[in-house]
């Protein structure tokens, strides 16, 4: 029920009711120790097809999208690969060949 999630669901507060002070907005978090230092990748040109399926054989949560040189320039989520998605960018019929729904051209 929404009423009961709401109630023990934790707050936190608004971001701009914060006050950080000039010292406090000059500090580094390392964030090394919860980073995977060996990601999934794909290369930036890789089909949908291709992400599709490193997404359902290694059940990715995400997907880190590299260039030429290996530099991180984004990342694939399982909601840029949900259905809906998809068909708003025009790709669906590639998704359904993933599933076998299409037809061979037979």
């Amino acid at each position: 029920n929404h009423v009961v999630l709401e109630s023990v669901y934790p707050r936190y507060p608004v971001v701009d009711g914060l006050e950080v002070s000039d010292e406090a907005r000059e500090y580094w978090i390392d964030l090394r120790p919860y980073c995977n230092n060996a990601p999934y990748t794909i290369s930036a040109g890789a089909s949908v097809q291709r992400t599709y399926v490193m997404f359902r054989k290694l059940g990715l949560r995400h997907l880190c999208v590299v260039d030429h040189r290996m530099r991180l320039v984004g990342i694939i989520t399982r909601e840029n690969l949900l259905e809906h998605t998809l068909e708003f960018h025009g790709l669906h019929q590639e998704e359904k060949l993933l599933d076998g729904d299409a037809s061979d051209g037979d």
